[in-house]
């Protein structure tokens, strides 16, 4: 699993995010888990005005699962539209998604 600039994993931002928004959770010495502990004083600390480490990961993880969500959105599209034979090129223009991306959807 990859991990970002600060050497954590998706899946541990996920466990403080968990954590972090778990209402019996009120602060980092909550936390049993000591690495998490850790990982969550840091991610409380505010980076910019009003924006905690953990709120920026939590916005672009967020942001990045819609993306994820409208790219199979515009694959199921191409494969319907592919299905009705329609011209690769014109499925290009209408999704925005690559040649080669729909050439793979074929079955």
């Amino acid at each position: 699993m990859k991990t970002d600039k600060y050497g954590i994993t998706k899946r541990t931002w996920r466990e403080l995010l968990v954590y972090g928004h778990d209402l019996r959770t009120k602060d980092w010495h909550d936390i049993q888990r000591s690495d998490l502990a850790e990982l969550m004083k840091v991610a409380k600390e505010p980076i910019a005005e009003g924006v905690s480490l953990m709120n920026a990961v939590m916005l672009k993880m967020l942001e990045e699962d819609r993306e994820e969500t409208r790219r199979e959105d515009w694959r199921e599209f191409a494969r319907k539209l592919l299905a009705d034979n329609v011209d690769v090129d014109k499925i290009v223009k209408y999704t925005g998604l690559s040649r080669d991306e729909i050439l793979k959807l074929t079955p």
